[in-house]
């Protein structure tokens, strides 16, 4: 197979050369397609294995990220459009610099993919260093010998190009760097402006179980503070709460089951056994 043939050769002659190369190539090109055609097509048909964990109920506080349409491809457009302003409020701040890194390095990479397919590989290539494979691609193939007209005018085209290169990539890792402060500060900005607490009440009186008669209450306890944001009414479940909800979603499939067996088979009865040998009873 191609990639035995590229592992004998790395053990015989101790390098790939360029058909090694693009054989890798293309079979990484083939697994990002196919892990993108993955994710497109498992994010409109499990929905929720891509779905926040928990969800956001202080509407009037939290910003809400907008919903990204269903078709198969169409979050490709809402992301690229999205700011890291707009992801650091409704994310936080490490989603936001994750992001904002992210895109650094993929400015640096396509800068990179530029300058060497545009100024390094014909510069290379036209050297007489008489390399061959990766090293034809390489400083190797340039000659380093000293002619009567100094250096190869290759070596100084490197340089300054290397050079540029350089102070490109520095200067965009800075915008990425206070692209992150300005983030920083506009989530604390926005935090700092809805400074609030909250308070949890049991037991609350039958004349105030309704948000304006609850709010308004709290308001007149302390009509000289910042006032009463928001009333949220909550059931406590009590600490069964996870084993009854267990109990009935096995119950729940059991139901299902009998009347899935009910529609496909009506003239028989389900039955199942209590115990490991105990006699079949009817559901």
């Amino acid at each position: 197979s191609a990639n035995s043939r590229v592992l004998l050769r790395m053990e015989n002659e101790g390098y790939l050369g360029l058909s090694e190369f693009y054989c890798v190539l293309t079979y990484a090109g083939v697994i990002g397609f196919v892990l993108a055609i993955c994710f497109c097509t498992c994010r409109t048909r499990v929905p929720t294995l891509y779905a926040p964990r928990t969800l956001k109920r202080m509407l009037e506080l939290e910003e809400i990220t907008p919903e990204l349409p269903e078709s198969c491809c169409g979050w490709i457009k809402p992301i690229i459009r999205r700011t890291a302003i707009e992801i650091g409020l409704t994310a936080g701040v490490d989603a936001a610099s994750f992001v904002v890194f992210e895109e650094v390095l993929l400015i640096i990479c396509g800068l990179s993919c530029v300058v060497a397919c545009a100024t390094m590989i014909p510069s290379f290539v036209t050297a007489k260093g008489g390399w061959v494979d990766f090293d034809l691609l390489t400083l190797n193939n340039v000659p380093l010998n000293i002619n009567d007209n100094g250096l190869d005018w290759r070596f100084w085209a490197i340089v300054g190009v290397a050079w540029a290169h350089g102070l490109i990539s520095w200067a965009v890792i800075l915008m990425g760097l206070y692209t992150v402060d300005e983030v920083r500060c506009a989530v604390h900005d926005h935090v700092g402006a809805f400074q609030h607490y909250t308070l949890i009440a049991k037991n609350v009186p039958p004349d105030l179980r309704t948000e304006e008669a609850l709010k308004e209450y709290y308001q007149g306890l302390d009509p000289q503070g910042g006032g009463v944001f928001a009333v949220r009414f909550v059931r406590d479940f009590g600490e069964d709460h996870e084993k009854n909800v267990r109990r009935y979603t096995a119950t729940w499939r059991k139901l299902r089951r009998a009347e899935t067996f009910q529609a496909e088979k009506p003239d028989k009865v389900l039955m199942r056994r209590k115990s490991c040998c105990g006699p079949k009873v009817e559901i």
